[in-house]
């Protein structure tokens, strides 16, 4: 069975009232993907192409902190990284300064998704806060879904 469909059922097992146990649920997983050859596979693929990405960000980061490898100063000071991911999948992470124009333009244009994103979702919380804030004034210790079902009463109500 595929990894992912492995750790669904690990998180539906071990979620009671919209809480997951992430202790459980590790174990859960640890022991359904221990039985399953191909989830096995899948689990060390996934975890060494993890750990490649995060030592190579380490190492880089180590770079730039210090070093014999001391960052030289750019026009832009310090307002640029000095390594980018050029993919969405963080397959492959460059220098700065070895950027083409085109890896270049492709970074800025998934950064500025990120960040677009990022700031619909902050918009939508906002707005949720601001529209409930009433509601949790009055009931300071519902949960966000019973002070979402008081505000649709009441709209429905209106």
């Amino acid at each position: 069975m595929a990894l992912y469909d492995l750790i669904d059922q690990a998180i539906t097992r071990n979620t009671r009232n919209g809480v997951i146990d992430h202790s459980r649920t590790r174990k859960t997983a640890s022991m359904l993907v221990r039985n399953d050859d191909d989830a096995i596979s899948e689990a060390i693929e996934f975890a060494v192409t993890k750990l490649i990405h995060d030592r190579a960000t380490r190492a880089m980061r180590q770079t730039t902190k210090g070093g014999s490898d001391q960052r030289q100063a750019s026009f832009f000071g310090d307002n640029l990284r000095e390594f980018y991911a050029c993919d969405n999948e963080q397959k492959v992470i460059k220098n700065v300064k070895l950027l083409t124009r085109m890896e270049f333009k492709r970074i800025l244009t998934l950064r500025e998704k990120q960040v677009s994103d990022d700031m619909k979702h902050l918009e939508a919380m906002r707005i949720a806060y601001r529209e409930f804030e009433p509601i949790w004034d009055q009931y300071p210790d519902k949960l966000f879904g019973e002070v979402e079902k008081i505000y649709l009463e009441r709209e429905s109500a209106a």
